[in-house]
């Protein structure tokens, strides 16, 4: 893992190139904190410049910018190639050559310079953004993986390119015209992040998964996707033999068996749930060795898990670490996150990711995580949801409507008869206020918009933010499919792995995820869904593999979410905080937002949890603002 960055601009001298590889190197510096490097060609006003975490060949011959044998290509690479040692054995093009270091980036660049681009691409499996200058066509390529698990930001006017791991890169460039986004401001209060193309600047722009930009002479040449989510969708039905439990178990296996692979120790994250135990499980038995676990402990017993990761953890005999942090531990990163993660990101549960990747750090370089298994194997709450949406289509239209009165009627009826029961049970409340907005939608997107956005009905501008339709979908599709397909398109890429990225790499560690490749994903998503969720439960096939190496009675348990008691703090600790930031001059400047109605905002939080995700939101927004303006 590392960090890379860039400019390509007319007229520049070798003075401002070598100024703004020290900007960028140093503001990317906890991305990469064992070497750094630069490539400068002065006549095409190119900069490259490289923050290295060395996780592949430890020495420096895998130290970057690195150059073609041929001379041709310069590259820029952020992540892992997982099956590089594979392409470097056995691809016919590449195997006769002399390698000089032991890294993927060398297989990767020799790759391509063999067998051009998009074949490269075509071959490759792993997390992964670069940046490559083709000396020949004079022509500069930006690449990102399939499931957008790396960053990478391009800003582009009429004189220049500059590109980025993360958006403090481009903060001390002298010349830099960064304008706030009004739909990235929008968007994010709306979700808690901003999806791609969008970023919270107009001119900078969030390449999309899955995507290569290739520009020439300044100007964007050619643009497409190497992989798509319509691909996935497309493929369902063409596939002929349903896969079962065993080739599930397999495609994982040989993911983390290629993921293990590391010159750097490795450990992994357990919170104790399914996707963790079961990744932790089958990388113990790959190893045959007792692996190092880590998880987090809370002192709010609602948000703790420790105990059952203890559990699991002797269960499997590794060696495991439990980190109980106290409120005044979380407390302290709240003035660091909008410098951590750069641009404005309000998915509480960055606090605890900050704190767990902050202490598996001080053992290990690695980390597998069970990232990814929610929205291929259909572990939340709202999947759940879309299969009563998809259970009223098949009735009668009488019926259909019907029903949904009934049970529009029924759920807020249970919520205000069973008070004494939803204290108990904090997030009963909100599961039944969802459930409720669910079967108020008039439409599959208008559900999945009622239970993703934050601020719904709150204000007038929420439903002036873009449809996130996907482009292939049509009328006919499940809403189970509608839910799936938008979750890895923007939920999965700009919230669940910006978080994992940005709190890791804060902390120069490496995660990796299992269940975040291609061939798993195509099973996952042809696989009956019968066999992934009912009613009751998602997940299932999962837990039938994970039960054949772990008692299910330690599973018998709700699911619990990996977030933060922030509607807790915003009442005690972070009460004048959060009162000051959303008060803060700072939001003025957005005339959509209508003031008048955050004082109501503030005065309801006192005994009502309702919008406390919009507070949060305002409040990171707000402190963004200050520590860029800073």
């Amino acid at each position: 893992m590392c960090g890379i960055s860039g400019v390509w601009t007319k007229n520049a001298s070798q003075s401002f190139l070598e100024k703004s590889a020290i900007s960028m190197i140093d503001s990317l510096d906890h991305r990469g904190p064992d070497a750094s490097g630069k490539w400068i060609d002065v006549e095409n006003g190119l900069l490259f410049s490289h923050n290295r975490l060395a996780i592949q060949d430890l020495s420096s011959n895998g130290n970057q910018p690195m150059i073609s044998k041929n001379r041709r290509y310069v590259i820029v690479f952020n992540g892992e190639i997982y099956n590089f040692q594979d392409l470097k054995k056995n691809n016919f093009n590449i195997k006769h050559l002399g390698f000089k270091s032991h890294s993927d980036t060398e297989v990767l660049l020799e790759l391509i310079a063999s067998v051009g681009l998009k074949n490269a691409l075509d071959l490759i499996r792993g997390q992964f953004a670069f940046a490559l200058w083709d000396k020949d066509l004079k022509e500069l390529s930006f690449c990102r993986d399939r499931f957008g698990e790396k960053p990478l930001y391009i800003y582009h006017n009429n004189e220049a390119i500059f590109f980025a791991s993360e958006l403090s890169a481009f903060k001390n460039i002298s010349g830099l015209e960064l304008e706030i986004c009004e739909t990235g401001v929008k968007e994010f209060l709306s979700y808690g992040y901003i999806n791609h193309p969008n970023s919270i600047f107009k001119n900078v722009e969030k390449l999309a998964p899955g995507s290569v930009k290739i520009y020439k002479n300044n100007k964007l040449n050619d643009c497409y996707k190497y992989f798509s989510i319509e691909q996935i969708h497309e493929s369902k039905n063409k596939i002929l033999t349903q896969p079962n439990i065993f080739d599930i178990e397999n495609r994982l296996t040989n993911s983390i068996q290629n993921m293990l692979i590391s010159d750097a120790p490795i450990g992994a994250f357990l919170s104790g749930g399914i996707d963790s135990s079961l990744v932790c499980a089958i990388a113990a038995k790959k190893l045959n060795r007792p692996i190092d676990t880590f998880s987090i402990g809370f002192e709010d017993y609602n948000h703790d898990e420790s105990s059952h990761a203890e559990e699991v953890a002797r269960s499997l005999n590794t060696k495991h670490h439990t980190f109980m942090f106290t409120d005044s531990d979380a407390l302290n990163y709240i003035p660091k996150i909008s410098k951590i993660f750069s641009e404005p990101f309000a998915d509480s549960s960055q606090i605890p990711t900050l704190l767990l990747s902050k202490y598996t750090k001080q053992h290990v370089t690695v980390a597998l995580s069970g990232d990814g298994g929610d929205e291929l194997f259909l572990g939340y709450n709202r999947y759940r949801y879309a299969l009563i949406l998809d259970a009223l289509k098949k009735l009668s239209l009488e019926k259909s409507v019907n029903f949904k009165k009934f049970l529009y009627i029924t759920f807020p009826l249970l919520r205000a008869g069973n008070r004494l029961l939803l204290n108990k049970i904090p997030l009963l409340e909100n599961k039944l206020e969802k459930i409720s907005r669910v079967l108020e939608s008039n439409s599959i997107s208008d559900s999945y918009k009622q239970i993703t956005q934050n601020g719904k009905n709150f204000f007038t501008w929420s439903e002036d933010i873009k449809e996130r339709d996907l482009s292939f979908v049509d009328q006919d599709i499940s809403a189970l499919d509608y839910f799936v397909l938008n979750d890895l398109n923007a939920y999965l890429p700009e919230d669940i792995l910006t978080k994992v990225d940005r709190s890791s790499m804060f902390h120069s560690l490496e995660v990796r995820a299992p269940f975040l490749d291609l061939e798993l994903l195509n099973m996952s998503y042809s696989m009956n869904r019968s066999k992934k969720i009912n009613f009751f439960s998602g997940k299932k096939v999962l837990k039938k593999i994970l039960f054949k190496y772990l008692d299910k009675k330690m599973f018998a348990r709700p699911k619990s979410g990996f977030s933060s008691p922030i509607d807790k703090w915003m009442r005690g600790p972070l009460k004048d905080w959060s009162s000051s930031m959303i008060q803060s001059a700072t939001l003025k400047q957005f005339d959509f937002i209508e003031h008048s109605k955050l004082n109501q905002l503030l005065n309801n939080h006192t005994y009502s949890s309702e919008h406390s995700e919009l507070l949060w939101n305002l409040c990171v927004l707000s402190s963004w603002l200050e520590e860029w303006e800073a």
